[in-house]
């Protein structure tokens, strides 16, 4: 289904500017739309590790979409390399390209920000690949294994297109599939 609705707002934040009220009612969105499994991400990383940015869509003021953008770091050849993690996705059904549309928002805002990629998780599935085909350029078969998070059998690391150099993308990337592993920011996807 296509979203076509005047009623649709997207409204970008800075984490900063955000208000507490806003931040509960971003938090209740998100427990509801993953069965109240948010909990772990909130009191072990989210006071540690805030977004940048997020991304809300609203319908008639309530919050039917949700995206965040955090500042990550990878260790590429004993360099950090700056990159966007894109997470907590929030979509609500029936609107079901939104999800589509908060990522492609948050690889627009990636690349005005200058990061070389992104990279977030979705669902192992070819539906999935195929619906953003046009936003990523590598899908991992990485597992994410941290402190704070850990990927399912299920998921899929995907990396996003921010229009950089795309053979030093390709490069980043190799070396991660070669070593089964990204040392991000404490974190190894």
């Amino acid at each position: 289904m296509i979203i076509d609705d005047d009623n649709l707002v997207f409204t970008e934040y800075d984490e900063q500017d955000i208000s507490w009220g806003l931040h509960n009612k971003i938090h209740e969105s998100l427990n509801i739309a993953y069965n109240h499994r948010t909990s772990t991400f909130v009191t072990k990383t989210y006071p540690n590790y805030p977004p940048r940015k997020r991304i809300l869509c609203t319908l008639n003021d309530k919050i039917i979409g949700h995206i965040a953008i955090f500042d990550s770091k990878l260790i590429y050849k004993s360099e950090e390399i700056k990159f966007a993690g894109i997470g907590m996705t929030l979509s609500v059904k029936p609107f079901l390209n939104l999800a589509y549309q908060l990522r492609k928002r948050a690889a627009d805002i990636c690349a005005e920000y200058r990061y070389p990629f992104a990279i977030g998780r979705v669902k192992n599935s070819e539906r999935i690949k195929n619906n953003l085909s046009s936003l990523v350029t590598h899908f991992l078969n990485i597992p994410l294994i941290g402190k704070a998070t850990k990927s399912h059998d299920w998921e899929v690391l995907a990396v996003y297109s921010t229009r950089y150099d795309k053979k030093y993308v390709d490069e980043i990337m190799r070396h991660c599939i070669e070593a089964q592993s990204m040392n991000i920011a404490g974190e190894v996807f």
